[in-house]
């Protein structure tokens, strides 16, 4: 007789041998005793959790020839029929190779054909996820009112991929990852049946590695026998599988307490010569580094690498010693760190200088203290660094403290002296905010003026400053313009004060052009140390106009940017 692989051979056949999926059988047996059976079932969940075998039991325990029932009794000519694939009435379909609209169409014309043999035709389509949209669309109508013959079995890994449409026709089972627990008990019972010798730490490493997959379980479980006939433990499995000793996890980590990262290098390039994948290298340290932190938190029963090649007594005791070594953070932080390489590292181009980096990059000590650097080109590195630092802050705490001094407002006093209507026009204004820059670098006014005084500047300083105004103009005249529309608010102790309550009219006058046009052109006509000075005026009531304010704020920065100016354009009608 032709060798059964062992996932084929223990296959389950009744409910009660899917194995971590309670949920989902319990309500399934309940159904069939109830008589309560859907038209559309859809099982969800990873590789290898029992979807199709669920579907199988199912569908025999439909066509069983002692009735709908939840225990069918295998004996039946239709239960046999079933379990060996050859009933014509339950139809296993492969959606990724069967998922067009031609395929669908064909099963729609056999959809109405009453059972060969038994009560339900059964269609189990694996893997449904795979059809095609138009495919789906020619199902719909199919599926939510088929005839009371027919009952559909959906199996899919992505139930993401699967449309709206589609999910809300069916009833949904979500089938989970079987524990580890699960998995170990699964194959003792096969291991004893099939009398194969294995230790319990072997079957742990088998479960570890099938990723809660109890088809790859028994998969790894047949290849071991075949690996070592004589009996399986767990160096066997760790040979076949490529996993790391504990001996070498032991050494990673007490490499890494010590920041050594160069002999964990060397570590790694051993494991890799042996034939290690990368892949379980960090996979192995993920686990170790749990058992650590579950240690540290308290738990001390049950470790997955408790009988790798140590007894029991002396696992723990390693592990409390090397948990003591790091904090329940510095923990959490290299396990993610292990977690996010391990994603990676499949698609690295070069895994093993990735995973130097890794290791490097776990190795330092993160804020080591200056003392500590006794190498001078890290130390002149690290100085450098420190100096910068302190350059930057001084930096910012100058920016912010002038800041600081900009926000703050102070009150303009009233000066007895001399001034123009339009002076006398501001004297309503309730307070004027000084802005803390000036045109003029901190230029101090003479206490008097060779042959001219304060008093006859203040009578004849107007007429001069037009004529000021009018040839800066010739020469900018976008800035003319802007100095023509400021408020005259004094001129007294060598300054000219001019106000606004535009902001953006202090950026024109601050730029450095137009001070040295400005400044040329007022030498010609005030005293050498003749200043100018801006006031922003808080509070004044705008007059009404056409236009909003910041409409005619954005053309008049445009026209200082572009150096332009404005043309009346008239339209004929």
């Amino acid at each position: 007789m032709t060798y059964q692989v062992l996932a084929r051979k223990w296959r389950p056949q009744l409910f009660e041998e899917i194995v971590g999926q309670h949920h989902v059988t319990r309500t399934l047996k309940n159904a069939l005793s109830l008589g309560k059976i859907a038209h559309a079932y859809l099982f969800a969940g990873p590789r290898g959790t029992g979807k199709t075998s669920t579907a199988r039991i199912m569908a025999k325990a439909l066509n069983c020839e002692k009735g709908i029932t939840p225990s069918p009794c295998n004996q039946c000519s239709s239960c046999v029929e079933i379990a060996s694939g050859e009933s014509l009435d339950v139809l296993e379909i492969d959606g990724a190779s069967n998922r067009g609209i031609d395929e669908v169409r064909e099963l729609r014309e056999q959809v109405n054909f009453s059972p060969i043999k038994g009560r339900f035709k059964v269609y189990i389509i694996d893997e449904v996820h795979m059809l095609t949209h138009p495919a789906f669309n020619a199902l719909l109508k199919t599926l939510e009112e088929p005839p009371s013959h027919v009952v559909f079995i959906f199996a899919t890994t992505e139930p993401e991929k699967v449309p709206p449409t589609i999910l809300s026709r069916c009833q949904r089972f979500d089938f989970r990852k079987i524990g580890l627990k699960d998995i170990v008990s699964r194959l003792s019972q096969i291991a004893e049946k099939e009398k194969i010798r294995v230790s319990l730490p072997a079957l742990r490493l088998i479960a570890e590695a099938s990723e809660n997959s109890m088809r790859d379980a028994e998969k790894i479980l047949d290849q071991l026998t075949s690996y070592s006939p004589q009996g399986i433990k767990e160096d066997d499995v760790i040979g076949l599988m490529g996993m790391v000793e504990t001996d070498y996890l032991i050494k990673m980590t007490e490499n890494l307490y010590c920041h050594d990262a160069l002999s964990n290098i060397k570590l790694i390039h051993e494991l890799l010569d042996k034939g290690k994948s990368p892949r379980w290298i960090l996979r192995g340290w993920l686990n170790w580094l749990r058992d650590l932190l579950m240690f540290k938190m308290g738990e001390t029963e049950e470790f997955l690498f408790g009988q790798l090649q140590k007894d029991e007594v002396e696992i723990k005791k390693i592990i409390q010693q090397q948990s003591s070594f790091f904090t329940v953070n510095q923990l959490v932080d290299m396990m993610q760190s292990l977690s996010q390489a391990e994603e990676k590292i499949h698609y690295s181009p070069n895994p093993q200088i990735y995973l130097e980096v890794l290791i490097i990059r776990l190795s330092i000590e993160e804020n080591e203290p200056q003392e500590k650097l006794t190498d001078p080109q890290l130390s002149t590195v690290y100085h450098k660094i420190v100096s910068l630092e302190e350059k930057i802050k001084k930096q910012l705490d100058f920016i912010r403290e002038d800041r600081k001094k900009d926000a703050e407002e102070l009150p303009e006093k009233k000066k007895e002296s001399f001034s123009f209507p339009e002076i006398r026009k501001e004297a309503q204004i309730k307070s004027l905010q000084e802005s803390k820059q000036k045109l003029e670098p901190a230029s101090k006014a003479p206490e008097s003026f060779p042959a001219e005084s304060i008093q006859d500047l203040a009578k004849e300083g107007l007429e001069r400053w037009k004529k000021v105004v009018l040839q800066i103009k010739e020469k900018k005249k976008t800035l003319g313009s802007f100095l023509e529309k400021m408020h005259i608010l004094s001129i007294e102790d060598g300054k000219i004060v001019l106000g606004s309550e535009k902001t953006f009219h202090k950026e024109i006058l601050e730029n450095r052009e137009n001070q040295k046009i400005i400044l040329e052109e007022l030498k010609k006509f005030f005293p050498e140390k003749f200043s100018l000075k801006f006031k922003r005026i808080s509070g004044r009531k705008k007059p009404e106009k056409k236009s909003s304010p910041s409409l005619r704020e954005t053309v008049a920065r445009a026209i200082e940017i572009f150096d332009g100016e404005v043309v009346n354009v008239t339209t004929r009608r």
